[in-house]
Formats: structure tokens, C-alpha cells, sequence
């Protein structure tokens, strides 16, 4: 299976001005691309729709032959900047901190972000060894 590792942002933007666009307050537009399932797709999709984002659900139609995504794995996040740029962003828990800040879940300060994350954190691991543990 050839595996196409794709850039996260274009390549004739300095990482200074992609920075400044991805903390843009203006209003972006979103894709997720992630299987026709829940998963690990479910709590972005949740955050989008909560925050009333301009987003369209992409379903992956054609996995595995076509992987064009950072570091080949899904969900990816698809980025439309106000000025125009193309971000994406991949792995569910980087997405879901992303969309969660973007539409002011995490909290009023830094240290009830950190608490957020702590639990956010602590409850994947737990339904990572439940899910171990049900299919082993």
C-alpha cells in the first residue's frame, strides 16, 4: 500500500505567518475527512456543530489505496483561513484541543485549560484499555 505523506500547510508561507492565521479570530471554514463513522470523529464533529462552524463532513470513500493525509492517519482537519490558506491538522486529541479553544471550551484561563486537557486526557485512556480489554 503506497502511503502519501502530504504537507501540513503550503509551502510558500513562512511558519510565522501560517501561526498568525490559524489564531485569525475571523471566521475559517472546516472539512473533516474521517470514515462514514462515529470513532474518534464523532467529538470533533460535536465541536463544529456546537460552535455554529462553516464545515463539511468528508467521508473516506477510498481507504486504503489513497492516503493523503499528515502522517497517513485520520481524522484530518481541513482549515480554510479568512486570508485564503490551507492548513490541516491531524490525530483526533490535536483536533479536538484545536476546535475546543477555536470555540471557547477550554476554560476562562490557562489553569482550567491544563484541568480540561488533564481530564480530556484521562478519559481517553480509560476508553483505550476498555476498548483493549473488550477486544482481547
Amino acid at each position: 500500500m503506497p502511503l502519501t505523506i502530504t504537507r501540513f500547510g503550503p509551502e510558500n508561507v513562512s511558519s510565522a505567518e501560517l501561526a498568525k492565521a490559524f489564531t485569525d479570530s475571523r471566521p475559517a471554514s472546516y472539512k473533516l475527512e474521517y470514515f462514514d463513522v462515529s470513532g474518534v470523529g464523532a467529538v470533533p464533529r460535536d465541536i463544529l456543530a456546537y460552535g455554529g462552524a462553516d464545515w463539511e463532513d468528508l467521508a473516506i470513500t477510498n481507504w486504503p489505496a489513497e492516503i493523503k493525509s499528515p502522517f497517513g492517519v485520520f481524522p484530518v482537519l481541513h482549515i480554510r483561513t479568512a486570508d485564503g490558506h490551507e492548513l490541516k491538522l491531524s490525530e483526533s486529541v490535536i483536533i479536538e484541543h484545536f476546535l475546543a479553544r477555536k470555540f471557547g471550551l477550554l476554560g476562562e484561563n490557562e489553569w482550567e485549560e491544563q484541568l480540561i486537557k488533564m481530564f480530556h486526557s484521562s478519559s481517553l485512556y480509560l476508553r483505550e484499555r476498555l476498548f483493549m480489554r473488550v477486544t482481547w
